[in-house]
């Protein structure tokens, strides 16, 4: 008898972990704003109903094709078009007469904009050929000090950043700043930004000037080609005791 039992148990044990397999990893539907996004099964259906729940679980509603100018069924089964997709189209969807599976569509914007630049603009510096009036073409330091940058880029859902620097030379630290740094409505006067990160570079000698320090954001778990980055040289200015 106690044989039988345990036997019960391990075939709903091992019954339960097929579901988890099975539900428990949706695959996400990427589509980029803009375009069109067709969803469930082609099928004969009476029910022209879809449930639709946000990924944060706030928002929940019905969606009823007839009742909505981006939303329709073409051929007049099961699927569901939506045109001109927006952000706020991004959630989980449950077809009719699908009781189980939820199909979970991801919005994205590609990145259109990466910003590299100093985090404070050092009173010690001067202006010079390379750098520009307000050094826009490198990231300027002082020989000795630590080296403070700010990456930004826009795009959504947040993209990856990396911060690095080319393989000539030493191979200083590279670290995160805590969090908290607020960015501004707008970054550069061009874009609102999706990530924006502090980092400090320190262990750099006179020998590494001239390196080149670059900011990559990517998505590449939507699509490998989505990938961009901005690069500056390094300007180390030398600080000489009188």
């Amino acid at each position: 008898m106690m044989y039988n039992d345990l036997m019960l148990f391990y075939s709903f044990y091992f019954f339960a972990i097929l579901l988890l397999l099975t539900y428990g990893q949706q695959t996400i539907i990427y589509v980029k704003r803009g375009d069109t996004v067709e969803l469930c099964d082609n099928r004969t259906t009476f029910i022209y109903a879809y449930e639709y729940r946000s990924f944060d679980g706030k928002k929940n509603l019905i969606i009823e094709p007839t009742r909505h100018e981006r939303y329709s069924n073409p051929y007049g089964t099961s699927l569901l078009r939506i045109n001109n997709v927006i952000e706020n189209d991004s959630g989980q969807y449950k077809c009719p007469q699908d009781d189980i599976e939820w199909q979970k569509l991801q919005v994205y914007v590609p990145v259109q904009h990466v910003y590299l630049t100093n985090m404070h603009t050092s009173t010690h510096m001067h202006n010079n050929e390379f750098c520009g009036n307000e050094n826009n073409n490198c990231l300027a330091m002082i020989e000795g000090e630590p080296l403070d940058i700010i990456c930004a880029a826009d795009g959504s859902p947040r993209p990856a950043l990396d911060i690095s620097l080319d393989k000539n030379g030493t191979i200083p630290t590279i670290m995160a700043l805590a969090n908290g740094i607020q960015p501004p409505p707008i970054v550069n006067d061009q874009f609102k930004s999706s990530v924006y990160e502090a980092y400090r570079i320190i262990g750099l000698i006179p020998s590494d000037n001239g390196r080149n320090i670059t900011c990559q954001v990517d998505m590449k778990h939507i699509d490998k080609k989505l990938i961009l980055s901005t690069t500056k040289q390094l300007y180390m200015e030398c600080m000489y005791k009188v």
